[in-house]
Formats: structure tokens, sequence, C-alpha cells
């Protein structure tokens, strides 16, 4: 991003000694961004097609989470650390909305860091999220392959293009930006120390409990691919949904809703954002997402009553 012709700002602060590198621009209702956790994920690579859109209408910021994208490491392990990313998000939160109200969209890994938010902070009115970790599910081959290593560029090619179901015109544009992050000295060794032996034992690490899930207030809506391989759609998001009441969730038909590859999804959320913060009413499901696009029809469901003969 070219400072001189982007709205968008870069800057540095600090968490827990540890540096931190954002983006931000706009003005209006705040809205925090936060990213998932494949190999060379970062807001560049994840929230580089929709910051700008979404600067015309709120005020944005977006961090690298530690230990990802131009963020520092950690200087020792666990390196897969969701009490630091939840202080390093909570940082962010405060810097860019004290009081509130303020929302929070996050992707997969940070669906569940975003939701954890949410339940400690009242300021926190509306939380969107795409392929949201926090409930529990067993691993699976998708979700071993998202957190392996990649030996070349081919192999990551192959590996977004497996884990989201999608085809290579829509995971190949941003490999080349994850697959330098990839390269960048120390990456490789710090990403296969950080996802180590069993990949259960990080789904685990980001399940909501069920105090976090209930004292979670804000507006919710889930957005999660119906063939989601790495975090499936029935394991994971639909006990998620229900276990938060005011939970809107919205099966996507592609396996990987992201906003590298599902930018107008997430980068028009304009009238669900500021109708239920202005008046606090929900607007129905799917409106403000892409108002170019109208919401598909409930569809009534079969009757089991057999019609009287005549």
């Amino acid at each position: 991003m070219r400072r001189s012709r982007s709205p968008i700002r870069e800057f540095d602060f600090r968490c827990a000694g540890i540096r931190v590198h954002a983006y931000t621009g706009g003005r209006g209702y705040p809205l925090l961004l936060l990213h998932g956790s494949g190999p060379g994920a970062g807001t560049a690579s994840m929230w580089s097609k929709v910051l700008v859109p979404l600067s015309r209408h709120y005020r944005v910021l977006a961090i690298d989470l530690i230990g990802f994208g131009r963020s520092g490491q950690k200087p020792r392990p666990p390196y897969f650390d969701v009490e630091l990313w939840t202080r390093q998000a909570q940082a962010a939160l405060d810097r860019l909305s004290g009081r509130g109200p303020v929302g929070v969209i996050g992707h997969s890994l940070s669906g569940y860091l975003a939701f954890r938010l949410a339940s400690r902070n009242p300021k926190i009115d509306k939380v969107m999220t795409t392929g949201a970790m926090g409930a529990r599910f067993r691993t699976n081959a998708a979700i071993e392959l998202a957190w392996s290593m990649p030996r070349s560029e081919a192999d990551l090619r192959r590996l977004y293009r497996q884990v989201s179901m999608l085809p290579a015109s829509a995971t190949d544009p941003f490999v080349p930006d994850r697959f330098k992050l990839v390269n960048a000295p120390g990456y490789r060794d710090y990403f296969t120390a950080m996802f180590a032996g069993d990949k259960q034992h990080y789904i685990d690490r980001a399940t909501l409990t069920k105090a976090e899930l209930e004292r979670i207030r804000a507006k919710v809506r889930m957005l999660h691919g119906a063939n989601d391989r790495p975090v499936p759609y029935r394991e994971a998001a639909i006990p998620l949904a229900d276990a938060i009441p005011q939970a809107a969730r919205r099966p996507i038909s592609s396996g990987w809703p992201t906003a590298a590859t599902r930018p107008r999804s997430t980068s028009r959320p304009s009238s669900w954002l500021t109708r239920a913060g202005s008046s606090g009413r929900t607007p129905p499901y799917g409106e403000g997402l892409n108002p170019r696009r109208r919401p598909a029809p409930t569809a009534r469901p079969r009757s089991t009553r057999r019609r009287a003969r005549p």
C-alpha cells in the first residue's frame, strides 16, 4: 500500500513488548479487523481488497497478529498463544474506541478472538465473522494442511485451492504476497513450531467456554462456507450460532468465504452496521452485505399432510 495514494495509514505499536503492525483509515463507526492463521496470513493478504472500501464508511483498524504479517514474534514458545492475541486485540480495540460502540470482523481463528472480545467488552455492539472458529470440532485433513508449512509457492497454491474448494483464479492472486511472508527470515521455523504436534490441541485452545458465549450481547452475523473443509459448517458454525441466540448465520455456497476471495461480502456491510447502530434494529439477514444482490428467499417447508382426494 502506497501511503501517498492510499487513505490507509500504516503504523506500529507495542503489546507485551512486541511490535504490532497496524493499518488504519476512514471516519465514522469504528471497526476492528482481525485476520486468519494460515501460512503467510496477515492484514495485507487478507484485507487488502476491503480496507479502502470500508474506510469510505467507517473508521477501520486492522492489525497483524503477533507472529503473522509484519508484526514481531514472541521470543519463546508457546507461539500459538490465544491469551497474547486476545491482549493484543484488546489493545487495538481500546485504541480504536474508548467507550464504544464498536464493531469487530474476524476470520477463522480470529472469529474466535472476535467473540472472545465481545464477551469481555459491552462496548462491542456488532460482530461479523467469516468461517469462524469457536466451537469444538474434530481435527481433519484440511486443517492439518492449512496449519502446515508449504515447501514452495506451488505447494501454497495447491494448499489454498484444496482448503477453499475455489478455482485457482480466486486463490492464486493473493498467494505471491503470502509466499513472500513465508520466506521471510525465521518465519518457516516459527510457524512450524506454532502448529507443531497434534492440531486438535489448537482447535481446543480456540474453543469458547459456555460462560464466554453467555456473555456475548452484541448483534452477530456469521458467514460460513457450506462446504468449508478446515472449519466444517455443520460441526463448527451451526453449534456456535445455536449457542448465541442473537446470531444470524448465513451459509455461503463456496467452501471458504474470505475477504480475499469474496470481497463484496465483507466490504459492503454498510446498512447492517449503520442501521443497527443508529436505531437498534437488525435488518433482515443478508441486507447490506451486497446491495446489488437481494437476499435469497426463504424456502417454505413442504407440508407433510396429504390432500384429500375429490
